[in-house]
């Protein structure tokens, strides 16, 4: 009996398969040891089909910053949203605490233009409208797990079992996008033409749909997919959680990889509506980190522990 395994590349790309165990059953070997075997070789099937989120080995801790706690000028203005245990929070850049807007919601996302905000919440997508306070259910969900809004404002995309759907904010129509295994995560890309999702099939994969041709481009192991703002680079959670890559998901190059604060790691990793900022949940205390791309600095956001799937929203001009 002989198993294999993917050499996969530290960018998340599959590479050839490889031998790692073999077995042969004869009637000369003894019943326990053949046993012993078959645990070993359950044990290391077990570990092949749960791989994840990244599987390399750590790199030296110096490539790791500091986390900081100043806030830089840009993020002046900037709001932040992201789930906890007791619901939705909403946070001004440098405030110093957050203010529950939503109780028992998850999976807050922010409009394009920051005027509401999408969640999930009792089998249901909303929206939030900040300007007036109103609260408005735009669909029911019979297997919520993730949404975000589309590039226009004009629509909330969300998962429903091993399905992606639309659903239009004026007429409330619902539209089916895309079907694979159980997506777990979701962005939609510039003029709704493309879906980016984590999807999970026998591991986590990082997936590119074509809205248009059907086609799919599967981009690897990995977690925590998210768009740049213009729709040509996506994020995908490597290295046991210490480095996130950032991706050509035409050419599937590798063309840079954003690291963890030092001494932790960082997941749920989601591209913000400026190119240069990517917001994360620190994994050991769940604070919200800002992640500058051009040079790989961190700031604490949160003032609060324990937040989870993060969204953050700058004004630009």
């Amino acid at each position: 009996m002989v198993l294999t395994q993917s050499t996969g590349n530290a960018d998340g790309k599959e590479g050839h398969l490889r031998p790692f165990l073999t077995l042969t059953h004869t009637c000369s070997l003894p019943l326990f040891s053949y046993t012993a075997l078959m645990k070993l070789h359950l044990l290391a099937l077990t570990s092949f089909l749960i791989a994840a989120c990244g599987n390399q080995p750590a790199a030296d801790d110096s490539e790791f910053p500091s986390i900081r706690t100043d806030i830089p000028k840009v993020l002046e203005g900037a709001r932040l949203v992201f789930g906890h245990a007791d619901g939705v929070y909403l946070q001004e850049a440098g405030s110093k605490r957050p203010t529950l807007i939503v109780p028992g919601a998850t999976w807050p996302r922010w409009s394009p233009d920051g005027s509401f905000i999408a969640y999930l919440k009792d089998k249901g997508v909303h929206r939030l409208i900040l300007e007036t306070g109103e609260h408005e259910k735009l669909a029911d969900v019979g297997e919520p797990r993730t949404l975000v809004v589309s590039f226009d404002g004009k629509e909330v995309w969300f998962s429903d079992g091993s399905t992606v759907k639309a659903v239009h904010i004026g007429s409330k129509s619902v539209r089916k996008l895309a079907e694979d295994g159980q997506f777990l995560e979701i962005d939609a890309g510039p003029e709704g033409k493309t879906l980016l999702a984590t999807v999970r099939r026998f591991g986590y994969r990082v997936k590119v749909f074509d809205l248009e041709s059907g086609e799919v481009t599967d981009l690897g192991r990995g977690c925590s997919a998210s768009f740049s703002p213009d729709g040509k680079t996506v994020t995908n959670n490597l290295d046991g959680h210490r480095f996130l890559a950032l991706i050509d998901w035409r050419s599937g190059e590798t063309l840079q990889k954003i690291p963890a604060p030092m001494d932790s790691k960082a997941d749920n990793q989601f591209w913000s509506n400026h190119p240069d900022w990517i917001i994360s949940m620190d994994e050991s205390d769940g604070a919200i980190l800002g992640h500058r791309v051009s040079d790989h600095q961190i700031w604490r956001l949160s003032t609060i522990p324990k937040g989870d799937r993060p969204d953050l929203w700058i004004p630009t001009p």
